[in-house]
């Protein structure tokens, strides 16, 4: 993987994103944007795992505030920011070259806005486990919103919550992947990102109801694939079919598919789980027109 930095003028913040080796020559490009607290380096198997084709080149990047990007840690004022963060990397990495997207957790959440906003424009999106409502605990999410939301106008937004910390549970009480190799590399990141500020939190409540709106559902335009694990514990899971009937309901082409026992994290699952999930997207995509 070739990483490289995009400056942004406005603030002097660092952006980076990896591309494959192929990435000059290709003709087309899988983009990959991953989750919170995620970096570039986890997903570097994906060109492998899809077994991708030679003409076909593979971009990720570390979104505001984790991996090797600048930018306060776990926070973020708007997904505005974070979209039009996508849009920069995007258009500066694959040249104006066409490309299908693929995104897990939030980078769903983030990508899901940017389409709708028009600022990016992928030929078809997967997502994998995507945030399309925040978790019910410790707080139910309205309530967890409405605190986040009074913490910071009172000049709180910056504060972490205290739901997450740097360090990782035993394997054993892992609600990420049963692969104990890759949870070993999560456990290990180079890059640790606290728990999500307050303002995140504000921030995400309202990117995902954002996401839900009629409104904004009826511009999507592409092909979209969501698979989701039935041991999921991460995102609230419930409201992922609830998306998907409202889009449907939109007239929008989207697949669903529960993967079984799967937790979170199913790109990084162990190989019984992540076989058949890797066979979905590879059908769904030469189903669709759009081979890997």
């Amino acid at each position: 993987m070739l990483t490289n930095l995009i400056r942004d003028p406005s603030n002097s913040l660092d952006l980076r994103y990896g591309t494959s080796q192929n990435a000059s020559t290709s003709s087309r490009f899988l983009v990959f944007a991953n989750g919170r607290s995620e970096w570039i380096e986890k997903y570097s198997s994906i060109p492998d795992d899809l077994s991708l084709a030679a003409d076909t080149g593979f971009m990720t990047f570390d979104h505001r505030g984790q991996g090797a990007s600048g930018g306060a840690r776990a926070w973020i004022d708007s997904y505005d920011t974070y979209a039009t963060d996508m849009k920069k990397i995007i258009d500066t990495a694959i040249a104006g070259k066409p490309y299908n997207l693929m995104c897990h957790s939030m980078g769903g959440l983030i990508s899901l806005y940017g389409i709708m906003k028009g600022l990016i424009a992928p030929r078809c999106l997967v997502l994998s486990s995507p945030l399309l409502g925040m978790p019910n605990k410790p707080l139910p999410a309205n309530i967890a919103y409405h605190t986040a939301s009074l913490l910071t106008d009172l000049f709180m937004g910056h504060v972490h919550t205290g739901g997450g910390r740097y360090w990782r549970p035993p394997f054993e009480e892992n609600v990420l992947t049963h692969s104990v190799e890759r949870y070993e590399i999560i456990q290990n990141s180079p890059y640790p990102v606290p728990s999500p500020t307050f303002e995140w939190v504000r921030a995400s409540y309202r990117a995902t109801q954002f996401a839900h709106a009629p409104e904004n559902i009826a511009k999507l335009r592409i092909p979209i694939l969501i698979l989701c694990g039935t041991e999921e514990k991460v995102v609230d899971p419930a409201v992922i079919p609830q998306w998907v009937g409202k889009a449907k309901a939109a007239g929008v082409d989207v697949d669903f598919h529960w993967i079984q026992g799967g937790y979170h994290e199913l790109l990084v699952e162990s190989k019984p789980i992540l076989t058949p999930v890797l066979e979905i997207i590879r059908r769904w995509f030469d189903k669709r027109g759009f081979p890997l």
